[in-house]
């Protein structure tokens, strides 16, 4: 097997969610947040949104997607948020919702590329504002690859081994 360790191997981004980069923008006291983690060789994405309303308007959230879209323009719905940690919408928040765990099923290779080219954004929507309350753009980082690999054989360890190879 060969480990290309000169490429992205994991990408993450974190981010504000607000009514201002909404298109058009709305004006809104909710506010939010969110943090994405993409590892390229297990093909596994992980979020984390919070999402918190004015002490004094409630709001009911409708949705909360991944789109398709460059800062500016609006675009399709690609994966639906709502399922993570068990979320059942619509839901009255009056305080700060939090919703978190593994997208289902993962980004593929298109997603991760329009990503890497900071083509996805989040949206949340309310009764309020059927057509998103706050966005964020997705504008992820590469994070740095371990520029070795510790150790590497073919045999099978049963875990009795030496770990400093002493074992003989």
């Amino acid at each position: 097997t060969v480990v290309d360790l000169t490429s992205p191997r994991q990408l993450a981004a974190t981010g504000p969610l607000s009514g201002t980069q909404e298109v058009p923008p709305v004006t809104t006291l909710t506010k939010g947040s969110f943090s994405i983690f993409h590892d390229i060789d297990r093909n596994y994405t992980n979020i984390r949104i919070t999402i918190t309303p004015s002490p004094t308007q409630p709001i009911t959230v409708t949705g909360m997607h991944i789109h398709v879209g460059t800062t500016g323009n609006n675009g399709p719905v690609i994966r639906n948020l709502a399922p993570l940690g068990g979320l059942t919408l619509p839901r009255l928040v009056t305080n700060t919702l939090r919703a978190s765990g593994v997208i289902s099923p993962s980004l593929n290779v298109t997603e991760v590329q329009q990503m890497v080219n900071n083509g996805l954004y989040i949206n949340v929507h309310t009764t309020g504002n059927p057509g998103g309350a706050i966005r964020g753009q997705i504008e992820p980082r590469v994070l740095k690859n371990q520029p070795f690999v510790d150790e590497i054989d073919n045999a099978f360890h049963d875990g009795t081994q030496d770990p400093n190879g002493d074992d003989n």
